[in-house]
C-alpha cells in the first residue's frame, strides 16, 4: 500500500518530458548536432553502422553456401554461424539506435527464423523495434502481438512492459491492458519509478542481470523511455498498474 501511495504522487509530481533533440536517420544528415531518436550524436553512429555492415558482409562470406538452407532454424546451436549471428544482432541495434526502425525490425525477424530457440534474446530488441516502426507502420504492433504469444510465461521487463505498451498503442487503457501493466509490475518494480523520473543517460552492463532488479529496469527503460513519452495519455495509465 506505501508503496503505490509513493507512486501515485511520484505520478503528480513529475512533469512529461520531452524526448528533445532534432532527429535524423538517414546518412545524409551528419552534422555536428544531428542526433539520433535516442539521442546518440549521428557522428558516432553513422561510423559504427558503417563498420558493423561490412563485418555483417564479412561473416556471411565466411559460412558455407548452403548454410541458409541446411541450417536454418540450428542457428548459434552450430559454432560457425555465431559470428554473423552477432554481428547481425549489433548491426540492427545501431540502426535501431539511429532511427532506421524498418531495416532494424528485417534484422532482428531474420534472427528469430534463423534460430527460434533465440539464445541471444533478439525478441528482446525487436520489441522496442516494432514499437517504434509501428509510428508509421501500424501493423507493426499486430505483428508484435502475434509473436509475443509465444511468449507468454516470460518474465523479462522487456516483454512484459513491452505488451502492456503495445496493447495500451492498440486500444488504450483496456482491462487486457491494465491487466499486463500489472503483471509487468509486479515482475519489476523498478521500471514505472523510473519511466516517471528521468532518462537514464546510462546504465551498467554486467555479466548477468537478475530479473526484476534495478538493472534490468535500467536496461528496459534506456531503450524503451522515449515510446512511453511518445504515448498519449501514458502516466495515466501507468498510474493503473498499482490500482487494486
Amino acid at each position: 500500500m506505501q508503496k503505490a501511495k509513493r507512486l501515485k504522487k511520484l505520478m503528480q509530481a513529475q512533469p512529461a518530458r520531452s524526448t528533445g533533440g532534432a532527429s535524423c536517420s538517414d546518412n545524409t544528415c551528419n552534422h555536428d548536432h544531428a542526433v539520433s531518436p535516442l539521442g546518440i550524436p549521428l557522428s558516432r553512429l553513422n561510423p559504427v553502422i558503417d563498420r558493423k555492415r561490412e563485418e555483417l558482409a564479412m561473416a556471411e562470406q565466411a559460412l558455407p553456401p548452403s548454410a541458409f538452407d541446411e541450417w536454418k532454424g540450428q542457428f548459434w546451436e552450430i559454432p560457425e554461424t555465431q559470428p554473423f549471428m552477432k554481428a547481425k544482432l549489433v548491426l540492427a541495434q545501431a540502426l535501431r539506435m539511429r532511427g532506421d526502425y524498418a531495416e532494424a525490425a528485417v534484422h532482428l525477424r531474420e534472427l528469430l527464423e534463423l534460430n527460434p530457440a533465440d539464445n541471444q534474446g533478439n525478441r528482446w530488441y525487436l520489441w522496442p523495434t516494432l514499437i517504434d516502426l509501428s509510428k508509421t507502420e501500424p501493423a507493426a504492433l499486430d505483428e508484435m502481438e502475434s509473436i509475443l504469444a509465444n511468449y507468454e510465461d516470460e518474465p523479462i521487463a522487456s516483454t512484459v512492459y513491452s505488451k502492456a505498451l503495445m496493447l495500451f498503442r492498440k486500444g488504450g487503457a483496456t482491462p487486457e491492458a491494465k491487466t499486463a501493466l500489472k503483471h509487468a509490475f509486479e515482475k519489476n518494480k523498478h521500471v514505472i519509478p523510473l519511466l516517471i523520473r528521468r532518462y537514464p543517460d546510462s546504465h551498467i552492463v554486467t555479466p548477468e542481470v537478475t530479473i526484476g532488479s534495478l538493472q534490468e529496469a535500467y536496461g528496459y527503460v534506456w531503450q524503451s523511455w522515449h515510446q512511453w513519452r511518445e504515448t498519449d495519455g501514458w502516466k495515466e495509465f501507468l498510474a493503473t498498474a498499482t490500482d487494486s
